[in-house]
C-alpha cells in the first residue's frame, strides 16, 4: 500500500510500534500503541505534514480508534479501515460457554497479577494480550470507539472474510458517526492480498473525492 499511494502523490508513513509478536504473542497494550502513534503524529508535524489519514488493516484499525478516541487530535483528519477487527470482548465471550469465558478472565487476571501475564497463555494470546484484548471492559469494543470522535471515514471490506461477517459490518457502520464510504469486495479475504491494485485504487479514489 505504501508505494502504490506515494505513486498517487501521498506521503505514507509505515510506522513502528512497540505491539508486535507473531501469533498474537503482544509484547506491550493498546495504550502503548495510543502514546506511539501521538510520537509519530508529532514527527510527521515536524516534517511540515498538515494533514494526516490514519489507516489500519484488522487490528490496526481498533488500534488507531482508541487513539482517535483518547485524543481527538485535530491532525488527524480522516481514517481508513481495511477489514477493521470485530469487538473483541464480546466475540471472545461468543465463541465459548459463559463459565469458560469467566475462567479465562479470572485465570488471566490472577497470572497478570502474580506477574506471569507474559509467560501464561490462553489459546495463543499470553494472559497480558487476553486482558488488553478479550476481558470485558478492554478498549478493543471497536463498535464503542468509533462512537466517541467524528471523521470522514472509508471502509473496505471482503465478503470472503470469516472475521468479517455482514452483520459485524452493518454494526460497524451503524456505530461510527462520521460520514463513512464503504467497498465490499466479493472475492475478499480478511488479508485482501487478492486485491492489492483495486485497494490501492479505490483508496486514492476516497482521498482525492474527500480531501481535494
Amino acid at each position: 500500500m505504501g508505494w502504490r499511494l506515494a505513486q498517487q502523490g501521498y506521503t505514507v508513513i509505515a510506522p513502528s510500534l512497540r505491539i508486535g509478536g507473531a501469533a498474537g504473542f503482544e509484547s506491550s497494550s493498546i495504550a502503548e500503541v495510543a502514546e506511539d502513534l501521538g510520537h509519530w503524529m508529532d514527527w510527521a508535524e515536524k516534517m511540515g505534514l498538515k494533514r494526516v489519514v490514519l489507516g489500519g488493516h484488522s487490528n490496526g484499525g481498533v488500534w488507531l480508534s482508541n487513539y482517535l478516541s483518547l485524543t481527538h487530535d485535530p491532525r488527524v483528519v480522516g481514517t481508513i479501515y481495511y477489514a477493521p477487527t470485530r469487538d473483541s470482548p464480546t466475540y471472545a465471550a461468543r465463541q465459548q460457554s459463559p463459565a469458560s469465558y469467566a475462567a479465562d478472565v479470572a485465570f488471566a487476571k490472577k497470572s497478570v497479577k502474580a506477574g506471569r501475564g507474559m509467560e501464561d497463555t490462553i489459546g495463543l494470546l499470553t494472559t497480558h494480550a487476553f486482558i488488553d484484548n478479550n476481558a470485558p471492559g478492554a478498549r478493543t469494543m471497536h463498535t464503542q470507539r468509533v462512537r466517541e470522535f467524528v471523521l470522514p471515514g472509508f471502509m473496505i471490506t471482503g465478503a470472503k472474510d470469516p472475521l468479517m461477517d455482514e452483520a459485524f459490518v452493518a454494526a460497524f457502520a451503524k456505530a461510527y458517526r462520521g460520514p463513512l464510504a464503504q467497498v465490499r469486495y466479493a472475492d475478499g479475504t480478511h488479508g485482501l492480498r487478492e486485491n492489492k491494485d483495486r485497494v490501492a485504487s479505490d483508496t486514492a479514489h476516497w482521498l482525492a473525492q474527500t480531501f481535494p
